[in-house]
């Protein structure tokens, strides 16, 4: 009997032990399922054969990196690259990031939206960062409002979205210089060096669509090329043709994307838009009453608040399990 208690004994520990560890591993398997989900990291690969990949990074080792692509749909596909494919990988976007950021340092966020901005070339990348600029800029107005808003204006993704960021700016900051409301000049320059300088860059862009990447890097390397191309920031900026121009990191053709920012840029510069007196006289011919109320009606105007500047609310200054929320119990109001 005293054998049969100490058998039964035996069997309840060790099936309380199998239990036990059952237990604990189901619960490592949820933690890393969770780790995995919440740390996911978004990264730009580029292959050697000129293919631009965008997705999550789901593992990597020394041979191969897993990850999942985002595709043009907005659909995902688990996909497997061998290291050997790889030209470069970069870390765009990651979770964990947005994690650690809280509404009472709103300086993290504009700091963030600094290290994105540099990798804007990434459309995740892109909007986070004009979403960070943002949530700071609501945060801390007086302080960070200014710097913010520069930011967006340097990542605006249309004309009529950079006149919005810029009247803000000035709202803002009233002191600020007027210059800040001015687009950028576009004009055809007047004399003869600066028209040989614009003829270069013209000549880097078309050498670049023919694929001579050596010849478009050599003219787009020029500093007189590099300053003249300041006027376009908004359409191309200098690192991204330096890149473009690159050889290797695109071998055989451009990106869709690129090669629509180069035809842009050419067109900008052929077809410069000047207003003008003649423009004036065109648009002022054929004056009625009707036209002339039409102009000088008011019409109505919604106010510009930082609420309604973008598709992103600033309100939503806290990430939580892989959302934008507010934060509970907390005034996030200037």
């Amino acid at each position: 009997m005293k054998h049969l208690v100490l058998d039964n004994t035996a069997r309840t520990t060790a099936g309380v032990r199998l239990l036990s560890t059952c237990w604990l591993r189901l619960l490592l398997t949820i933690a890393l399922c969770l780790c995995v989900t919440h740390a996911a990291q978004g990264v730009l690969i580029s292959t050697k054969s000129g293919e631009e990949i965008r997705g999550f990074l789901i593992r990597q080792d020394d041979n191969q990196v897993i990850l999942d692509e985002v595709r043009s749909d907005g659909t995902k596909a688990r996909r497997r690259l061998e290291r050997s494919e790889i030209a470069l990988i970069v870390v765009t976007v990651s979770a964990a990031d947005f994690a650690t950021l809280q509404h009472d340092e709103p300086a993290s966020y504009r700091d963030l939206a600094e290290e994105l901005a540099v990798k804007r070339k990434d459309p995740d990348a892109h909007h986070a960062a004009l979403r960070l600029y943002l949530i700071a800029a609501f945060l801390e107005p007086e302080t960070l409002g200014r710097s913010s808003l520069l930011g967006m204006v340097s990542l605006a993704r249309n004309p009529a979205e950079e006149r919005r960021f810029r009247a803000m700016l000035f709202l803002l900051d009233p002191d600020a210089d007027r210059a800040i409301l001015k687009e950028p000049d576009r004009f055809r320059p007047s004399d003869r060096e600066q028209i040989d300088i614009q003829n270069r860059l013209l000549a880097a862009l078309r050498a670049l669509r023919r694929g001579s990447k050596s010849e478009a890097l050599r003219i787009a390397q020029r500093p007189e090329v590099k300053q003249h191309l300041q006027r376009y920031t908004d359409i191309l900026e200098h690192h991204e043709l330096v890149t473009a121009c690159t050889p290797g990191t695109n071998r055989r053709k451009l990106t869709p994307l690129t090669l629509q920012k180069v035809i842009k840029l050419e067109l900008a510069i052929l077809f410069p838009v000047s207003p003008g007196p003649a423009t004036f006289k065109v648009k002022s011919a054929g004056n009625s009453w009707s036209n002339l109320f039409k102009r000088t009606s008011p019409s109505p105007t919604l106010p510009l608040r930082l609420e309604s500047l973008t598709e992103f609310d600033p309100r939503k200054s806290q990430f939580r399990n892989g959302a934008w929320i507010r934060p509970r119990n907390v005034n996030t109001a200037p």
